[in-house]
């Protein structure tokens, strides 16, 4: 039972993983950045995963909506 699906390359998974990774180190030096600002105890590293996690999330959705954006200008852009 063989059904078309999408396939998805290696080298797209390891692009998406690396902007992923970039994700998690803006969004965990956003904390570190809090953190430093509001003079807060350093176990929010530790208590404040989740919320790290929810930005990565974010980060990671502004990020491809711009990648989206620069991607579809080029295609303007080179058949114009």
């Amino acid at each position: 039972m063989n059904r078309p699906g999408i396939l998805i390359t290696y080298r797209r998974l390891r692009t998406e993983a690396l902007w992923l990774a970039i994700s998690l180190v803006v969004a965990c030096g956003l904390n570190v950045y809090a953190i430093i600002h509001y003079h807060a105890p350093w176990t929010e590293l530790l208590t404040s995963v989740l919320y790290v996690l929810m930005a990565t999330g974010v980060v990671y959705l502004i990020l491809l909506l711009l990648r989206l954006i620069v991607w579809a200008l080029r295609r303007l852009l080179i058949k114009a």
